[in-house]
């Protein structure tokens, strides 16, 4: 609830921006070719509205509509610095193809990490040895080096008190998204190996 808040928030905000005419952008682009930011940002502002749209084509294909949209602003910023001065393009033609470009990207990176924790999560359920059981005991014993977020991560990863969960379950029940407890389980488990070596072996991924 408060991520789509949020983005109403931001929606109703760049709403309320007026667009540009032809002559205007012309001369925020000689503007900004000598080095003028405040003719950068309005450039840019002025065409935030263009990003969502770009951004509701991507959305459903695993990454959130929020992130493409923050990428994508990335990118106009990149468009409006090589914005050609005398180009007959209105500047959202011109800024298109880089926002889509950084939409993608992002998306492709999402589709990878994506196919390796699956991958990793096959691993963990086929693998139920002996081995696992050792690395279980090691981490029980070493929790008490990470606090209340990590330990909570790392006991419902790989199933210690309960069955275990994906990181997509994590994530939708504690209200996070699914790259960022990634990077916490990342951070637990460099601690984890940090106190105990034998979990070296055991736990990189």
């Amino acid at each position: 609830m408060e991520l789509k808040d949020a983005l109403d928030i931001y929606l109703d905000e760049i709403g309320s921006k007026a667009l540009l005419t032809d002559d205007e952008e012309k001369i925020l682009a000689e503007r900004i070719a000598q080095g003028d930011a405040r003719a950068k940002e309005r450039l840019t502002t002025a065409n935030l509205k263009f990003v969502v749209t770009l951004a509701k084509q991507y959305a459903g294909k695993g990454v959130d509509v929020e992130d493409l949209i923050s990428e994508g602003n990335i990118a106009l910023l990149k468009a409006a610095d090589k914005y050609p001065r005398h180009t007959a393009k209105r500047f959202v033609v011109y800024a298109a193809p880089f926002i889509r470009e950084a939409m993608e990207k992002a998306l492709g990176e999402q589709s990878d990490t994506a196919a390796q924790q699956i991958k990793r999560e096959e691993s963990l359920t086929d693998n139920t040895s002996s081995a696992d059981e050792a690395m279980i005991d090691e981490i029980e014993q070493s929790l008490d080096v990470l606090d209340e977020r990590q330990r909570k991560i790392i006991c419902e990863i790989y199933g210690i008190g309960s069955h275990a969960k994906t990181m997509a379950e994590i994530a939708e029940e504690m209200g996070l998204k699914r790259e960022r407890v990634r990077q916490i389980r990342d951070k637990a488990v460099r601690k984890l190996c940090k106190e105990h070596q034998a979990l070296k072996g055991m736990l990189r991924n």
